[in-house]
């Protein structure tokens, strides 16, 4: 019997895997079918913005002869990653309920939501707010004098590892108050002991800032307030968390 359940599992585990693989190709495919539009609207914030919009030749170069090939291929990974991920959240709800109760059930489907939610929050501030000022920042450093002048030749493959990145660490800052309530749930960690490391966090804190941002002292410190306010926020929900129990174990 219990040869049978280990069976059982590993078949179940292949045939989610495979529905993965499957969906994961078809939507490739298509992505590459439609690989044009998607190029153009992960790079529609530099096409338009002001420093590049009046410009007469509005386009990328390349300097390798496959560049154009394999940044088209990353581009359509990137897409299909993006638009793959509800199907996984998908797949591991469907292997792991079962043998769930269902106030386990009803947090991870907390989880869940709120995960998708920040994901989407994220890609909307990155695509609409940060990538047009990062950008904008960036070519302000264009030069036009009698002395010498330096013009922007953008290579498509420099854009997409610019901007990738630019969005994997917004993603990852918008996905780490749903990081720490998990470090609650799970009493690996408190509030107390982010209020007393307050010092050292804050300072981390700023050296991150100044990282992830350009050499701008507005963007850095505005980067750095947003952080702070998320760190102070975390300790909110830990209290709230600690009051909460506490008024649980008095009654």
């Amino acid at each position: 019997m219990k040869n049978f359940m280990i069976f059982f599992y590993f078949a179940e585990i292949r045939y989610r895997v495979g529905y993965l693989l499957g969906s994961f190709m078809i939507t490739f495919f298509v992505c590459y079918f439609y690989s044009l539009q998607l190029i153009y609207l992960f790079a529609r914030p530099f096409l338009y913005s002001k420093h590049h919009l009046f410009l007469f030749d509005k386009g990328f170069i390349f300097t390798n002869l496959t560049e154009a090939f394999h940044t088209t291929l990353k581009i359509c990974f990137l897409w299909t990653f993006l638009f793959v991920i509800p199907v996984v959240f998908y797949q591991f709800w469907c292997f792991f309920t079962p043998s769930w109760y269902c106030f386990e059930r009803g947090r991870v489907r907390g989880y869940i939501f709120y995960a998708i939610l920040l994901n989407f929050l994220g890609a909307f501030c990155f695509y609409f707010l940060i990538l047009p000022q990062f950008l904008d920042f960036l070519l302000n450093f264009k030069v036009d004098s009698p002395l010498f002048t330096i013009h922007l030749e953008a290579r498509i493959d420099s854009y997409v590892r610019i901007s990738s990145t630019v969005f994997l660490v917004v993603q990852s800052i918008f996905q780490t108050p749903l990081f720490f309530c998990f470090l609650y749930a799970s009493n690996s960690i408190d509030s107390s002991f982010l209020a007393l490391n307050r010092k050292v966090i804050v300072l981390s804190l700023l050296l991150l800032s100044a990282l992830i941002t350009p050499p701008d002292p507005l963007i850095e410190f505005f980067i750095f307030l947003v952080l702070w306010f998320l760190f102070e926020f975390l300790i909110w929900i830990g209290f709230l968390k600690w009051r909460k129990e506490k008024t649980i174990k008095d009654t």
